[in-house]
C-alpha cells in the first residue's frame, strides 16, 4: 500500500510544485486548499503524513495542527508545517501547536523528498511498534484469561478427586479392617488363601486411590520451585520393597540395590515413584522361575540417572510409545493387574519436579525404568560390585 500524502495549500501552484516532487517517490496524494478541508479530508483519507501551509484565510496552520492534535484518533498523524516565515517565534508557535518538522519556502526537490521519506519511515515503523504492542497486550490479557480458567478448573479437579477419594477410603477402611481381622482368625487354608488374596486387593485400591489423589494434587499445584534437601535414598526404597512384598507375598524375587548417591527430593516424590515402578516390577516379572529386581544409578550422568531393572516379559518399542499414557496397559501382567495409571502419574510428577523418565525394553528380555531427579547430585563412586541384596 503507497504512504498517502495530504498537501495543504491555499495557492495552486505550491500544490503542484510539491506533487512534482512526491508523485516520483510513488505516494498517494490528496490534496486540501484550506483548513476546514484538511480537518475532513485527514478523516476521509487517514494520511500518513500532512504538508501543512502556515499562512492560510479563515483558518491558519497551527490551527489546523492545533485541532488535529486535539483529535484522539488522528493526534498523531506526523506534520510539516510549511512556512515562508524565518523568525524562531514562528517555528516556536509550530512546535507548540504540535508540529513534527519544518519546512521553509522555497525549499529544494531533495530537501523535501528526504524529510518526507524519513518522516514517513519513522511513522510506519511507529504504527508497526503500536500495533505489536497492542498484539502483545492483547496476548497477555488472553494468557492470564486462560490461565485464570486453568486455574479454576484445577482446583474444581482437586476438589473433585479429595471428594472421590474420600468416599472410596471410607468403606475399603470398613473391608480392610474386617478383612484384618479375619486374617487373624483360625481358618481353614482354603478360606486363609482367599481372604488374603481379598486383603491384598484392598491394598492395591488403596494405592489406586491415592495415586488418583496425587495425580489432581500434581496437575494443581505442579513445581513449586522450592529446593529439596540431600537425602539418602537408600532407606526410602527397603521400606517401600517391605510394602510391595506385603502386597505380593505370593511373589519371591531376588532384590538388589546397588551403592546410590544422595538425591535432592522429597522422600515422599521418592517414595510415590519407586514404590510404583517396584510394584510394575513386581508384576511383569512374576513369572520367571526366579524374578530378579534391581535398582542402581548411573553415575556418569549429572544430575546421575537411577534406574529399576527386571527380568520379566518386556515390551516392543511400539508399546513403549504409549507406555505413560494415563489407563494404557500394555498387557496383563502374571499377577496383580492394574489399570495402567501408576506410570502415568510417576512421569508427571517427575516432570512436575522438573526432573524427567523414560524406559528401555526388548519383548521377553525384562524392562530397564530410568529417572533423573531435578536435583540429584553424584556421590564418590562406589565400587562396581557393591550391592545390597535382599530376597
Amino acid at each position: 500500500m503507497k504512504p498517502k500524502i495530504l498537501i495543504v495549500d491555499d495557492e495552486e501552484l505550491n500544490i503542484l510544485t510539491f506533487e512534482s516532487f512526491l508523485i516520483r517517490d510513488d505516494y498517494e496524494v490528496h490534496v486540501a486548499r484550506n483548513g476546514r478541508e484538511a480537518l475532513a479530508q485527514t478523516r476521509a483519507v487517514s494520511p500518513d503524513l500532512i504538508l501543512l501551509d502556515v499562512m492560510m484565510p479563515e483558518m491558519d496552520g497551527y490551527t489546523v495542527c492545533r485541532q488535529l492534535r486535539a483529535d484522539p484518533e488522528f493526534g498523531r498523524v506526523p506534520i510539516i508545517m510549511v512556512t515562508a516565515l524565518h523568525d524562531s517565534a514562528s517555528r516556536l508557535e509550530g512546535l507548540q501547536a504540535g508540529a513534527d518538522d519544518f519546512v521553509t519556502k522555497p525549499c529544494s526537490r531533495d530537501e523535501m523528498r528526504a524529510r518526507v521519506s524519513t518522516i514517513v519511515s519513522l511513522n510506519r515503523f511507529r504504527a508497526i511498534a503500536e500495533a505489536r504492542e497492542r498484539m502483545n497486550a492483547e496476548l497477555e490479557r488472553q494468557v492470564h484469561e486462560r490461565t485464570r480458567q486453568l486455574r479454576d478448573a484445577n482446583a474444581m479437579l482437586l476438589s473433585y478427586a479429595n471428594f472421590v477419594t474420600h468416599d472410596l477410603r471410607s468403606p475399603l477402611t470398613v473391608v480392610k479392617g474386617y478383612l484384618s481381622l479375619l486374617r487373624e482368625a483360625n481358618l481353614p487354608e482354603d478360606s486363609r488363601q482367599l481372604v488374603d488374596g481379598a486383603h491384598q486387593a484392598t491394598l492395591m485400591m488403596q494405592d489406586l486411590v491415592q495415586n488418583i489423589l496425587q495425580l489432581a494434587r500434581d496437575e494443581h499445584e505442579g513445581d513449586t520451585g522450592e529446593a529439596a534437601e540431600l537425602i539418602d535414598p537408600k532407606p526410602v526404597i527397603q521400606r517401600v520393597w517391605s510394602h510391595v512384598r506385603m502386597v505380593f507375598p505370593q511373589v519371591t524375587a531376588e532384590f538388589t540395590v546397588r551403592d546410590l548417591p544422595p538425591v535432592a527430593a522429597s522422600a515422599v516424590l521418592l517414595e510415590r515413584v519407586f514404590y510404583n515402578l517396584l510394584t510394575n516390577a513386581v508384576k511383569f516379572s512374576a513369572g520367571r522361575t526366579t524374578p530378579c529386581i534391581e535398582i542402581g544409578a548411573l553415575l556418569g550422568e549429572a544430575p546421575p540417572v537411577f534406574y529399576v531393572q527386571d527380568n520379566g516379559v518386556g515390551f516392543s518399542a511400539e508399546q513403549g510409545e504409549r507406555l505413560f499414557r494415563a489407563f494404557s496397559q500394555l498387557g496383563r501382567a502374571p499377577t496383580g493387574d492394574g489399570v495402567g495409571l501408576g506410570l502415568s502419574l510417576i512421569g508427571r510428577l517427575v516432570h512436575a519436579h522438573g526432573g524427567r523418565m523414560w524406559a528401555e525394553s526388548q519383548p521377553d528380555q525384562g524392562a530397564r525404568f530410568l529417572v533423573q531427579f531435578s536435583g540429584a547430585r553424584p556421590a564418590e563412586a562406589p565400587s562396581p560390585a557393591a550391592a545390597s541384596p535382599t530376597a
